[in-house]
């Protein structure tokens, strides 16, 4: 079957629900990536090529308008909005995005067989700064993130970090509403000030810092790592850190 394409020729490719569920095997646990509060994220197949296929929990009523406004948001330090799927009379909503075989920061900062060294540790908190910066001074259209944490930092084959769901805070400009806050991670990166602004992102990009850091799980023995860090911040034994560049 031929991909219908949007209106922008530069933009996003328009996809129909049977060619991602197709693409994902009928949307198979089998490939499965993730589950948060907007949906699930599943692995699949497009013209040869392995992508990220997000299956949004409901249809909002302006997503094709605001995949408009992301698909002209580029910088190395983002997720690329490859493609989506809009069905308003079946209510499906489906994004189509990059795909990273490295997955997220936090399955490589928590996972004993991947050990971050210290410059890939400050090249990730850099690169994701950067992104961070983009995204609150450079868009046209300033976007607060929301829910900036390791899960949503993914990383490509050279530990570049690439910001994913930055453009879902458009989509759910109320995210306190939409984030799953059933696990207590995402809690852990929030400000605790129900005002939502710039800071509250980087007050979330301050505990990735931590993490980063310390090599400490957000929760650990009942613990956050924000109030664990009021006593002490130690470093990982993962090398010297007088040899970070700065």
């Amino acid at each position: 079957m031929e991909n219908p394409q949007s209106p922008d020729a530069f933009g996003p490719k328009q996809y129909t629900y049977e060619q991602l569920a197709e693409a994902t095997h009928k949307f198979s646990n089998k490939y499965l990536l993730g589950e948060g509060g907007f949906g699930q994220v599943y692995e699949g197949s497009l013209d040869g090529k392995t992508f990220a296929i997000k299956k949004l929990r409901y249809l909002p009523d302006q997503l094709e308008h605001e995949i408009r406004v992301v698909s002209g948001i580029s910088h190395r330090n983002l997720v690329k909005l490859v493609g989506y799927c809009i069905e308003a009379q079946e209510r499906n909503a489906l994004l189509v995005l990059e795909y990273f075989p490295k997955k997220s920061l936090k399955v490589n900062l928590h996972n004993e067989e991947a050990i971050l060294d210290w410059p890939t540790r400050m090249k990730i908190a850099k690169g994701t700064a950067k992104g961070l910066q983009y995204l609150h001074e450079d868009c046209e259209t300033k976007i607060i993130h929301q829910d900036i944490k390791p899960d949503n930092i993914l990383l490509d084959n050279n530990f570049e970090p690439k910001i994913a769901d930055f453009g879902l805070a458009l989509v759910f400009p109320d995210h306190n509403t939409h984030i799953s806050t059933s696990t207590v991670g995402t809690e852990v990166y929030r400000e605790r000030s129900k005002k939502v602004s710039d800071k509250s992102d980087v007050y979330s990009f301050g505990v990735v810092l931590l993490e980063l850091i310390t090599g400490r799980k957000p929760i650990d023995e009942d613990i956050d790592i924000v109030a664990w860090k009021s006593h002490r911040v130690e470093f990982p034994h993962v090398g010297n850190v007088s040899s970070l560049e700065m």
